[in-house]
């Protein structure tokens, strides 16, 4: 299946006057064969992240086969061709804005591909968690630590494996639901001995111990940027004990999530 856009017909291919602006962010499943190609790029700025299976990516006139933990970033005007070498899954976000080039040059920043980190991924995550809900105000200050992390990351490389790489997306996008370590350890094709091996190394944690951390952090962000009640929130982040959720929140945090919220909030 081929895709070819011109830019015409897309509301969120624009540049932004603001200081920094998410302009579209989302996540999609690619079947194999999938060709996605903008001959004249857009006007604004594009990551491309793998979190599943195999592209080929066109990128400067230059082709490169990657997989999971991989990331190209597209400059304005940049011409970009992916396609699906097998069933696969990406995350995209498109970015635009006044400060964009001065970030990206005072962070040496250029157009290219990447082997990303573990905090790249969870904050692609967090920022398409933030856009759907509507908080585009946190959503910004998220896509600003994101090019820090990729700065952060662009010499040494990432630290996740491709093989683990899988099942830290798998977490990071269902981080509120509940499933088992022989979830994990199929979706990265190894047992569950080697996998929660590989994972501890990779990681320094272990699975529980990180999709907690993701949900205590998601819920401090939901303390400060609604009203709703702490209970409502255990919830929404996959704690089905409000007890439970306050012990961890405070031994996580210091303080339990009613203090939290009194102390951090705008």
């Amino acid at each position: 299946m081929l895709r070819i856009y011109d830019g015409s017909r897309d509301l969120t291919n624009f540049v932004s006057e603001k200081f920094l602006e998410i302009n579209s962010v989302g996540s999609q499943i690619m079947p194999k064969g999938t060709v996605t190609v903008r001959n004249n790029g857009r006007v604004d700025y594009h990551i491309f992240l793998i979190l599943e299976g195999k592209y080929k990516i066109s990128h400067l006139d230059k082709e490169y086969t990657l997989t999971a933990g991989n990331l190209a970033l597209y400059y304005p005007g940049e011409r970009q061709r992916y396609e699906a070498l097998e069933k696969g899954r990406s995350f995209w976000l498109h970015f635009s804005g006044t400060a964009v080039k001065e970030i990206l040059d005072s962070e040496k920043l250029s157009s290219g591909i990447y082997k990303i980190s573990d905090a790249v991924c969870s904050r692609c995550f967090k920022i398409l968690n933030l856009f759907k809900t509507g908080d585009k105000r946190y959503s910004t200050s998220e896509l600003y630590k994101l090019l820090l992390n990729l700065s952060d990351t662009k010499n040494g490389g990432g630290r996740i494996p491709p093989e683990i790489f899988s099942a830290v997306a798998y977490i990071n996008s269902n981080y509120y639901k509940v499933f088992s370590l022989d979830t994990l350890a199929q979706i990265s094709g190894y047992s569950k001995s080697r996998f929660s091996h590989l994972f501890a190394d990779s990681m320094n944690t272990t699975p529980l111990k990180y999709q907690n951390e993701l949900r205590l952090k998601n819920a401090g962000d939901m303390l400060l940027s609604s009203s709703a009640p702490i209970g409502e929130i255990a919830a929404l982040v996959g704690f089905a004990d409000p007890l439970y959720f306050t012990r961890l929140f405070t031994k996580e945090f210091g303080v339990s999530p009613s203090e939290y919220r009194k102390q951090n909030a705008p």
